[in-house]
């Protein structure tokens, strides 16, 4: 026996220690009423639940973005709703007007009351307001930038093959439809064949006019179906930034219309032929800045940024869309990717791009990662992450090798990407006089709604759309990027609807007529916001049984089963109980010691 070292005291004061180590787990959880209160508790568990938690925040303010969204509807149709009421009246006072027991003074009273309701008509549209945001009339719209900037190219003679521009009597809006039915739209769609190897499959294309303020001469709208391919798609023109319409090229040199119809067209037969809800935004910029060639934007984008070549590289990142922006250095930096990609696989004995939309247009499902891994020459094992690497690594060099100052745009095809002829900013686009209703060969062209009337020896839309588009707004409608619903706004002025100049005094038939168009354009836009409303309110419902399962689904792995945990508290408070007991005996063995020395 001894009484320096106590060997069972130590001992069962280790156990001990243990014991009350765990008691203080099992309090903290029971009373935080969590399972997992640190790392250290579950580490894959907690990883999971952040991931969750991250969702659940997201959706839960998903679903205030709809409800906010919904609000703003509800006071568009309220607005347009008084609109209705007014024309009707209007409507009224004209049948009245035309009526000749009436005398001309008469006439002229009932015009008094039209003239106040032409003139609340406009006080509506200027003043129907959300959270400071014009609804009824023009108010702006965010859009990405225009399909290129830069320098300028030294253009060749264009190929004509009848008169330059269009009849000059027509609006703006006619000169603009005739510029794309004479060649702009069908040339683009061949480019997009030729170039990739891709087509549309019939689908509608529908063409809108809109005045937004914005510095995007056009753009194509689109919502991602299920099977992530576009749906309702619209090529939307920015009336007042795409003048002059003059025909073959329209715009101002070296951007030119046809260019940017070329890149919109691109995004559109994409959308159609494969999973491009999945696509980054790098590869969907790029290729079609790559249609037409992107050198003057790139070369701009060096001289403003100090000629750092590897900045402009690195802004597409990772090569997802997590460092994505609408702005031109990114729209560079993946014009770049899509050129250095299309050489590398050329290198290898394949046919550059047109490998990958091949792959992605075959298989509907495919993405992008798995299109990389799969081409067959020039293929990449790690998908998007070992082609970031890769380009990170090598695309300033590559970049530094580009020739971005001769008359080539470097658009595919041409000298600078593949050795064939001279593509310079004026022809590279092919203008060929060929008018066509419905130029292109893979969509169902739809044009603002009116009637044909004749120009020369050609049919030519005429355009009688009433209310224009002013502003997208895009309703978040999921945790994660890119989820979201977009709508327009509609312009709803007396100008709009072809009412400002009504005279039910002199030419009361006429208005009949004319409040008729209006109220029937009214109805149907009223029409379409009432079908947004229903489905953000769909998907308002969607989202919250989405968190609400999300929620059930992160408590089952973060949350602490308070019986369970009650009956690991009680079993280890019984066990301490006995510890202690046990080291009060421990500690009174060494004075049996004393008794040997008394």
């Amino acid at each position: 026996m001894n009484i320096r070292n106590n060997l069972q005291a130590n001992g069962i004061v280790n156990i001990l220690s243990k014991n009350q180590n765990l008691i203080g787990k099992s309090m903290q959880k029971l009373s935080s009423g969590l399972r997992i209160n640190n790392a250290a508790d579950d580490s894959a568990g907690l990883a999971i639940s952040e991931k969750m938690r991250a969702q659940i925040r997201g959706l839960e303010q998903n679903s205030r973005n709809i409800q906010d969204g919904i609000s703003m509807l509800q006071v568009v149709d309220g607005g347009m709703n008084e609109i209705h009421s007014l024309l009707q009246r209007g409507r009224e006072l004209s049948v009245q007007a035309a009526n000749d027991t009436l005398t001309s003074d008469d006439k002229g009273e009932l015009q008094k009351e039209v003239t106040e309701i032409l003139d609340e008509i406009d006080n509506i549209a200027n003043t129907t307001h959300f959270n400071g945001i014009r609804l009824l009339n023009k108010g702006g719209i965010i859009a990405p930038p225009p399909a290129g900037s830069g320098g300028e190219t030294t253009p060749d003679s264009p190929q004509t093959g009848g008169t330059v521009n269009p009849d000059p009597a027509l609006t703006d809006e006619q000169k603009i439809i005739e510029t794309l039915r004479r060649s702009m739209l069908e040339q683009s769609e061949k480019m997009v064949e030729e170039a990739f190897g891709i087509v549309a499959d019939g689908a509608d294309l529908k063409v809108m006019f809109q005045s937004t303020d914005s510095n995007a001469l056009a753009s194509v709208a689109y919502y991602v179906g299920s099977d992530g391919k576009g749906e309702n798609l619209e090529l939307r023109i920015e009336v007042d930034d795409f003048l002059p319409a003059t025909w073959p090229d329209g715009g101002t040199a070296p951007i030119y219309n046809d260019r940017i119809i070329a890149h919109e067209m691109t995004h559109a037969i994409m959308a159609r032929s494969m999973n491009y809800g999945s696509l980054p935004k790098w590869f969907k910029e790029g290729t079609a800045e790559f249609i037409h060639g992107g050198d003057e934007r790139v070369a701009g984008d060096l001289y403003w940024n100090g000629g750092n070549e590897q900045d402009i590289v690195d802004a597409i990142g990772n090569g997802t869309d997590t460092q994505w922006t609408n702005d031109s250095k990114h729209y560079s930096s993946a014009y770049v990717a899509v050129r250095y990609l299309h050489e590398q696989i050329k290198n290898a004995g394949g046919n550059g791009i047109k490998d990958v939309m091949h792959y992605l247009s075959t298989n509907d499902s495919a993405t992008l990662d798995e299109a990389l891994k799969m081409i067959p020459s020039g293929s990449y094992v790690g998908g998007i992450t070992d082609f970031a690497i890769n380009y990170s690594a090598n695309g300033a060099g590559f970049l530094s090798s580009m020739n971005l100052t001769n008359a080539d745009t470097g658009a595919i095809g041409g000298y600078d990407a593949d050795g064939g002829a001279v593509k310079n900013a004026k022809d590279v686009v092919t203008d060929i006089d060929n008018v066509q209703d419905n130029p292109l060969g893979n969509f169902n062209i739809i044009w603002p709604t009116g009637t044909t009337s004749s120009t020369g020896t050609t049919s030519s839309p005429m355009i009688n759309q009433l209310i224009s588009y002013n502003r997208s707004i895009s309703i978040q409608t999921g945790p994660k990027g890119g989820e979201s619903i977009s709508f327009q706004l509609a312009t709803v002025t007396t100008e709009n609807l072809n009412v400002d100049e009504i005279d039910v005094k002199d030419s009361a038939e006429e208005a009949i007529s004319l409040f008729d168009t209006a109220i029937n354009e009214v109805s149907s836009e009223r029409s379409r916001f009432g079908a947004m409303q229903n489905r953000l309110e769909y998907a308002l419902n969607q989202t919250n049984n989405y968190a609400e399962n999300l929620q059930s689904s992160e408590s089952r792995i973060r949350d602490v089963d308070m019986a369970r945990e009650m009956m690991t508290l009680t079993k280890q408070n019984v066990l301490n109980q006995a510890a202690q007991a046990m080291l009060a005996q421990a500690n009174q063995k060494p004075q049996a010691v004393l008794q040997l020395l008394s």
